[in-house]
């Protein structure tokens, strides 16, 4: 079972309420304490152990057979947080912490509940109460918002994550205000399958906006519990900004061409296996084998330097050409290729590699010096040509050496009758 920053704050919490409290998760038909309180497991006799399956007694009969109730519950569309009373244990709330289970939290406490009412509704306030004091003081960024989506409870983790000053800044914020570039009503969505009672696997990374403007990335849970009466929902942040900055610098070292800053040969192979191997999302697309006419006599004549403004210049000029889905990237030297899903006929491949031809095909200024630029371009289609990385890329290749041997300067697509189509 996955462990993160939810389930640590959940375990916090109950011990120090002095709570008794199991964390359930269901995965397979099969249900497994994941966590258990001191005193939880002192009322069990120490016979409820972690990552165990639940044994067989009639206390845990009880304990499976309501958390059945709630799985019914969740399938008939209802309010899948509700907190169900069984008759010895209250069931407190329900909250997804792993895409690959689902998690119950269950509640007890030593004396049984009154049938009374209202002593119910008091006893869920109590726990309420405890809860946010708990989560008042939580290092994790906590905030709770109601059914129009208002923020009615923060902590000073959520005032700091957000650089705001002080607590009333967020009160009464649209909690979608908060996110960056995801389209509203998307977020509101998925606010209102939670209150419906729709399992949201977790944990959710997306992009705050802070008060200062700055961009930062958290690491997100969400669940529906009591609030005052009616339900809210909780949403537990974490910073992940670090981390992301850090596993993006790691990225760009491994994938991204220094020079041309496009991606380079490695990504490339990856991305193109993992399109051959995507279950349909990409059932056709266009793998485009590039040289870059003369850079060598450019080298040889002027400099490097001068060649790799030239590279430079070139890369620019491809990506102007191409869609935001198309994947360019150096293979080495004056070699480029791009990857162009969705592109399903000759006709689409060959006018897209024409238009690059046209743009690159103008001259260029660097130190002074005025160059002529020039593109050859081989085509091989998915599944056409080929159903590998590298039957693709050989026989894109090899319809790339027929330009390059007779005039350069233009595109050809390979034909598997033995000679590529000039076009």
């Amino acid at each position: 079972m996955k462990y993160n920053m939810y389930q640590q704050m959940i375990e916090d919490m109950m011990e120090a309420l002095e709570m008794e409290a199991i964390l359930i998760q269901k995965a397979a038909d099969q249900y497994i304490c994941s966590f258990v309180s001191r005193l939880a497991a002192e009322k069990f006799h120490k016979v409820l152990s972690i990552n165990t399956l639940l044994e067989d007694s009639e206390e845990f009969k009880v304990i499976i057979q309501s958390v059945q109730r709630v799985d019914d519950i969740k399938q008939n569309n209802q309010r899948f947080f509700h907190p169900l009373l069984n008759e010895n244990y209250l069931i407190h709330s329900i909250i997804g912490l792993d895409q690959d289970a689902v998690s119950y939290l269950i509640v007890f406490q030593a004396s049984e509940f009154s049938s009374s009412p209202n002593d119910k509704k008091k006893e869920l306030k109590d726990i309420e109460e405890r809860y946010l004091e708990r989560a008042k003081v939580s290092k994790d960024a906590v905030f709770l918002h109601d059914r129009n989506d208002r923020i009615v409870f923060v902590n000073k983790a959520a005032v700091r994550l957000l650089k705001a000053e002080r607590e009333d800044d967020l009160l009464g914020k649209d909690i979608v205000s908060l996110f960056h570039s995801e389209p509203a009503e998307h977020i509101r969505a998925r606010l209102r399958g939670l209150f419906a009672g729709t399992f949201v696997s977790g944990p959710l990374e997306r992009c705050f906006k802070g008060y200062d403007g700055s961009l930062l990335f958290v690491q997100m849970h969400g669940g529906v519990m009591n609030f005052q009466g009616d339900y809210a929902i909780q949403t537990i942040c974490k910073d992940v900004t670090n981390q992301r900055t850090k596993d993006q610098q790691l990225k760009e070292m491994i994938y991204i061409d220094p020079l041309t800053e496009v991606y380079n040969r490695r990504y490339f192979l990856k991305q193109l296996v993992n399109s051959i191997h995507s279950e349909g999302s990409l059932p056709h697309f266009a793998v485009f084998y590039m040289d870059m006419d003369s850079l060598k006599e450019i080298n040889d004549t002027y400099g490097h330097h001068i060649g790799d403004q030239v590279l430079i210049i070139f890369s620019n000029r491809v990506r102007n050409v191409l869609r935001e889905e198309d994947l360019f990237a150096r293979i080495g030297g004056d070699e480029f290729a791009v990857l162009l899903p969705h592109v399903d006929t000759e006709k689409s491949a060959v006018e897209i590699a024409e238009r690059i031809v046209t743009h690159i095909s103008q001259t260029a200024s660097v130190d002074g010096i005025t160059l002529q630029l020039s593109v050859s371009i081989g085509i091989s289609l998915y599944p056409l040509h080929g159903y590998t990385e590298s039957e693709l890329l050989n026989h894109a290749d090899e319809a790339l050496y027929k330009v390059k041997s007779k005039d350069k300067n233009g595109v050809r697509i390979f034909s598997r009758e033995g000679q590529p189509n000039e076009r």
